[in-house]
């Protein structure tokens, strides 16, 4: 079974106010889910961004969550990124070993 990896945003940290620029993301609290269509695993971390340029600002309100995920890529390595992916694939070999499964109550 192939794994698929889904990076969420959390959350974001703000400048509210620089250089006539308005709610300017700081950093990204992020998270890595792999899945095999069954299982999960997921490891969650938080990144720094550049102070961005006003050229290429995106007003806050507009923003969507791929264009902060393009932002966070842009702030990691290609190795930081592939660093993650492993760490979300152990994540999901860990939660093939303990999974725990519902079963019918004894009442029932």
């Amino acid at each position: 079974m192939s794994t698929t990896y889904t990076w969420t945003i959390d959350n974001v940290d703000c400048i509210p106010e620089a250089n006539g620029l308005l709610n300017i993301i700081s950093a990204v609290h992020w998270r890595l889910t792999a899945s095999d269509g069954v299982n999960t695993g997921e490891v969650y971390g938080k990144v720094l961004l550049d102070f961005p340029d006003s050229d290429s600002f995106s007003n806050f309100d507009t923003l969507t969550e791929d264009q902060i995920v393009a932002f966070l890529h842009g702030a990691m390595t290609t190795n930081e990124i592939t660093k993650q992916m492993a760490v979300a694939d152990y994540e999901l070999s860990k939660s093939k070993e303990h999974l725990a499964k519902s079963v019918p109550l004894p009442w029932q």
